[in-house]
């Protein structure tokens, strides 16, 4: 195989994997996705492959502080304590209510009232903390 990377003038701050996707954010606000694609987890609207980084927009252009996979699904949260999920939803791991894969960012809506500081995903499941210390989890439960 051979190692590809896009230019960008920002520093990496963060990765994290899902079962074969990746998510990379710089510190220049940028966010990349690849891998595979088939439950839209790359948040790219579509749900082909990806086999080199792809910038990856946040609605209304936020700034992310945060993101995380699960095995096929993907949350950040943004500087500003919104939270935005997509990717594969059949245990409502996304926490959007219907259990329909998205292959864009959505905002959770529930949470707009709290200001979301962190977030962990496990393979079909998803939680996250406010800065008043409270934890909202969802998703896959047995």
């Amino acid at each position: 195989t051979q190692s590809t990377w896009v230019s960008h003038s920002g520093i990496i701050e963060g990765v994290s994997c899902g079962a074969n996707h990746t998510i990379v954010w710089t510190n220049d606000h940028r966010v990349y996705s690849w891998g595979l694609n088939c439950d839209g987890q790359l948040g790219l609207g579509h749900t082909k492959e990806q086999y080199k980084p792809h910038l990856l927009v946040l609605p209304e252009n936020k700034i992310i502080s945060g993101a995380v996979c699960g095995a096929y699904h993907t949350l950040v949260w943004t500087k500003t304590g919104d939270v935005y999920v997509w990717g594969y939803n059949g245990n409502g791991e996304l926490g959007l209510g219907p259990r329909i894969r998205q292959k864009s960012p959505q905002k959770i809506v529930s949470l707009e009232r709290h200001f979301i500081c962190g977030a962990a995903c496990g393979g079909h499941h998803s939680i996250v903390w406010t800065q008043k210390n409270e934890i909202f989890v969802w998703g896959f439960n047995k």
